[in-house]
């Protein structure tokens, strides 16, 4: 058996008996400030103190556990896997964007707001860079020393976006070394064997961001980098897609999925980022996503995005949800 079913076996059984405890129990599930786990975040940061928005969380839990996050984000979600459960996340996700961001406000120093999602969760007052993990000053040097980067570059979106909608998404887009940058350009991800390394030296510190293969057309992020690249990636496919082109192009397929399309949404295929087949292509996805768990400075950027644009990105708040659409088929 390889080791991306091996996984995604750990995972279904997993997902399977949390669903179960949770109709069997049902009980409330309560954010702990104190807590270490995935869903906390540190009170120092310059962001919420937990990621219910800075408020403590008292929603009554319904007949799914996804109530209990951002003051009942979720509260709306029933159903608990499948087409359905991605419809009702694709709504929600395109419903509750009630602000696009614009592509110059995506920057860092004085006049932009990276600082407030894209900080150091060690030293809130520096800027932390995608791919590498480096920690930076924060500062905005006409993109020489870093850009912003489409994590899924704009001419693989099929024309659905350049620097507005998906292309200036604050859940999307993220500081990273010109070098590394370049690199990745337009490539799709995937796995190598004997890439070449893609790294940037910042003040005498070697930074390393993944490796790629231009023959190939592939880019492969670093391990601690492949779970961000998994969600970014699930979240985008999600919201822009139409509900008919979410249909046509999610491994369950069907005619419509979800009822609502945002701006710039259309027909995106998750084979115009990721490396194979549709089936590979989700595999992969679900396999980087399980090797890189949610970390706490994704959970920082999520909120800060939340308080901008007024939607979240789920993958990071409730990870199960992405083996529940995609792992069970």
């Amino acid at each position: 058996m390889s080791r991306i079913n091996i996984m995604k076996n750990i995972i279904r059984l997993t997902s399977i008996l949390f669903i179960t405890l949770v109709s069997v129990s049902s009980c409330t599930f309560k954010m702990s400030e104190d807590s270490s786990s995935l869903n906390s975040v540190d009170e120092s940061s310059n962001n919420s103190s937990s990621i219910n928005g800075g408020e403590s969380s008292s929603t009554n839990q319904g007949d799914t556990p996804w109530a209990n996050i951002a003051n009942g984000y979720y509260s709306d979600i029933s159903d608990t896997s499948g087409t359905a459960l991605l419809g009702e996340i694709h709504d929600l996700i395109v419903d509750t964007h009630k602000t696009y961001t614009d592509y110059g406000q995506l920057r860092g120093g004085s006049s932009g707001d990276l600082i407030d999602i894209d900080y150091d969760p060690n030293n809130p007052s520096r800027l932390y860079m995608f791919y590498s993990h480096a920690s930076i000053e924060n500062m905005w040097d006409s993109g020489n020393t870093y850009n912003r980067e489409h994590v899924w570059p704009k001419s693989l979106s099929k024309g659905l976006w350049n620097e507005s909608n998906g292309g200036s998404d604050m859940h999307h887009i993220r500081p990273t070394f010109n070098p590394i940058n370049s690199d990745r350009g337009n490539k799709l991800f995937g796995e190598l064997t004997n890439g070449t390394e893609s790294s940037y030296t910042y003040k005498g510190t070697r930074y390393v961001g993944g490796t790629y293969s231009n023959s190939l057309n592939i880019f492969e992020p670093t391990d601690f980098a492949k779970g961000d690249c998994a969600r970014i990636i699930m979240y985008m496919f999600v919201h822009y897609n139409t509900p008919s082109g979410l249909g046509s192009n999610n491994l369950e397929t069907a005619s419509k999925i979800g009822t609502l399309s945002s701006s710039g949404s259309g027909n995106l295929p998750i084979t115009e980022v990721i490396d194979g087949s549709k089936q590979e292509a989700f595999d992969l996805l679900l396999s980087w996503h399980e090797l890189d768990p949610v970390s706490e400075e994704e959970i920082n950027r999520n909120n800060g995005a939340y308080s901008y644009q007024g939607n979240r990105n789920p993958f990071i708040d409730y990870p199960e949800f992405a083996e529940l659409i995609w792992g069970l088929i």
